[in-house]
């Protein structure tokens, strides 16, 4: 089991490394281009900057916590209360993220109208259902490692 969770521990620092190379260079850029543009649109890039800057950290924060499991799972601790508290955290987060999302959606909606280019909305709806499906999944886990865990509960009562 520890090198599956060796795999996945790489991949997931491998993710938060490249969220965080892309907030470097996509949050200045976003304020530059916003500061280019005329006073009406500077809202967009600002608001975007604010946007991709929290759903960052929400997203570094279920990175955390899915690191955490994996450590869980390393000492034969995955079927406890700890990890359902811990996949609670994450549909939270989760849904957090979406709101944001979906929040940045009518600013969107202006810079592909302005910009004529469609794509840009999508990927902010792309983004929100993304979210929204993470966050169903992880309520899913949930449900059932909490049934999984008061299963282990009564056979270990049982003898």
């Amino acid at each position: 089991m520890q090198k599956e969770t060796l795999f996945l521990k790489v991949v997931i620092i491998v993710l938060a490394l490249a969220v965080l190379t892309g907030c470097i260079f996509a949050v200045p850029g976003l304020i530059q281009a916003g500061n280019d543009f005329s006073s009406h649109y500077r809202y967009v890039f600002y608001g975007g900057a604010v946007g991709v800057t929290s759903t960052a950290i929400l997203f570094w924060i279920i990175i955390w916590q899915a690191f955490k499991i994996l450590i869980l799972i390393d000492h034969d601790n995955a079927f406890s209360q700890t990890t359902i508290k811990i996949l609670r955290l994450i549909k939270w987060l989760a849904v957090a993220m979406g709101v944001v999302y979906a929040l940045e959606l009518p600013s969107l909606y202006v810079l592909a109208d302005h910009m004529d280019a469609p794509g840009v909305l999508m990927i902010g709806i792309i983004l929100t259902g993304a979210s929204i499906v993470i966050s169903v999944f992880a309520a899913l886990l949930e449900k059932l490692l909490a049934n999984a865990v008061n299963y282990k509960s009564e056979n270990d009562l049982t003898i």
